[in-house]
């Protein structure tokens, strides 16, 4: 399938509310009651890749009441298969590169290998949000990586407070 992500790299403020939160999400997901695809297939965990903020440019963000459903597809970091691949590296549904942006009152579920992801000198407050159902992806043809619902980067600080997590195949948080 095509690789689909939105990147971020000045201010996105994605403000919904508890009655009408804002979604991303597959175009398989009509779990909302509308079929944007006319289609019956239904949506998987990765089904496209994330929602990436690079950079301080980024810091202003605001994600508030919104649902990430079905994100997190891998990426092959090699696609001839020479290690007798694949070698998947994934990046969570929601990707935060040297960042400060606030994500609260959000939902993340049925994401695979990772909801939240924070590298370099990312710096989010990340709370009062739900993390449930992140699936384990398969990372090489013998292991398999994650289900985790925030993973950290070693450079990054993030505040992670008063988020509920459930179901996901590596519950709460991992540190690198």
């Amino acid at each position: 399938g095509a690789v689909v992500w939105l990147a971020i790299d000045g201010i996105l403020l994605a403000r919904g509310t508890e009655e009408a939160p804002i979604v991303f999400t597959a175009i398989a997901d009509d779990s909302d009651g509308y079929d944007s695809n006319n289609s019956s297939i239904v949506s998987a965990e990765g089904a496209w890749k994330n929602i990436v903020f690079t950079g301080t440019g980024s810091s202003d963000s605001i994600v508030e009441y919104a649902h990430v459903r079905y994100g997190g597809q891998g990426e092959n970091t090699c696609p001839y298969a020479y290690l007798g691949g694949p070698c998947m590296k994934y990046y969570g549904a929601v990707r935060i590169d040297s960042a400060d942006l606030k994500i609260t009152h959000a939902t993340l579920e049925n994401n695979l290998g990772i909801a939240i992801y924070t590298e370099g000198d990312a710096n989010p407050t990340i709370e009062s949000s739900i993390i449930r159902d992140t699936k384990e992806a398969i990372e090489t043809p013998t292991t398999t990586i994650g289900g985790y619902g925030i993973s950290i980067g070693p450079d990054s600080d993030p505040t992670v407070t008063d988020n509920t997590y459930a179901n996901n195949a590596e519950d709460m948080v991992y540190r690198e």
